[in-house]
């Protein structure tokens, strides 16, 4: 509750930091991994979403807890979008009641 997950992913990106973010959230409980190559989101996976949705998922919590973890990894890039697009689009996605 002290920093939410769009400044997280900013400054991740803006450090051009590789790693994986994991977002846990108590309630209900879930848990987002955030694949981040160069600051860059290439891959997300929670529970039952991929990708933007976990994105997505993560950033309609209000409370939880984050971990980042560096390391270098092989993934292939299945997020396209910027970190940028990636908070708008979770905003505008909130706003619509999704």
């Amino acid at each position: 509750s002290q920093i939410g997950l769009p400044s997280i992913l900013t400054l991740l990106e803006m450090e051009r930091k590789s790693g994986v973010l994991l977002v846990q959230c108590e309630e209900p409980v879930s848990t987002v991994h955030i694949f981040i190559q160069s600051g860059r989101v290439v891959a997300a996976r929670s529970d039952d979403q991929r990708n933007e949705q976990a994105v997505f998922l993560a950033l309609g919590w209000g409370r939880g807890r984050f971990e980042f973890a560096p390391l270098e990894f092989e993934i292939d890039e299945e997020v396209r979008m910027t970190t940028t697009g990636l908070i708008m689009e979770g905003a505008r996605f909130m706003d619509e009641g999704g």
